[in-house]
């Protein structure tokens, strides 16, 4: 005896296998390697650095994807990584300390994909602004340091902000972008500057002079 499903149901999952596909499709498109620039004072940042950035790779034959302006940054797409640490390297020293320099990972994900909200997670509803802190912890394996997270005004109420609002939307992409920055290495507590109780480095090997472990008011430096 076979079974015979009436056709509503069938159409119910075509809809969902079409949207179960939609959604995934992000997945398939690759981050590029970028180096992202921002204006640190009151340094513009315009056509004319555009033109220079562009000017200073070519000249030091650095293969580059694009060079997008969006706003108060802006964003170099390279080949490979290799390329976005040389470009790193020589950005920083190019352009002085009115400019910021910083390695990012860029969507390729199209316009049209992203429209439909089918970029990886939609804004929330409401979001908190929070503070993340380290503290050291003991047990009777030793010594070692967590985390902590608190709201970073006097409540979760007061640290709420509104995704929808332009400085919302702003704060989120930033905090976007640094989760990324993290998730791929890019970004990482500074343990090289903190030593054991032993007095050897927690984490460097280079054998340099140990300094003190931090107190209990105090957190590993990023």
């Amino acid at each position: 005896m076979t079974l015979e499903y009436p056709l509503w149901k069938k159409a119910i999952i075509l809809v969902v296998l079409v949207f179960a596909l939609l959604y995934s499709l992000p997945n398939i498109y690759r981050q590029d390697p970028a180096v992202q620039i921002s204006s640190t004072g009151n340094a513009v940042l315009d056509a004319a650095t555009k033109d220079k950035v562009a000017g200073d790779l070519e000249r030091a034959n650095v293969a580059i994807k694009s060079i997008e302006l969006e706003g108060d940054r802006l964003l170099v797409r390279l080949l490979d990584g290799d390329a976005q640490s040389k470009a790193a390297e020589l950005l920083t020293e190019a352009l002085g300390t009115e400019y910021s320099v910083a390695l990012n990972l860029a969507s390729t994900v199209p316009d049209w994909l992203t429209a439909m909200y089918a970029q990886k997670g939609r804004p929330p509803m409401f979001a908190n602004r929070c503070k993340l802190s380290t503290v050291k912890q003991t047990s009777d394996s030793g010594t070692f340091f967590n985390y902590r997270i608190a709201p970073l005004e006097p409540s979760w109420r007061e640290s709420l902000i509104n995704p929808g609002t332009e400085d919302g939307l702003a704060l989120l992409k930033e905090a976007k972008e640094f989760g990324d920055m993290i998730m791929n290495g890019l970004a990482r507590a500074d343990f090289d500057s903190v030593s054991g109780d032993d007095g050897e480095a927690a984490a460097g090997k280079g054998g340099g002079q140990s300094k003190p472990l931090p107190s209990d008011d105090e957190e590993i430096p990023f």
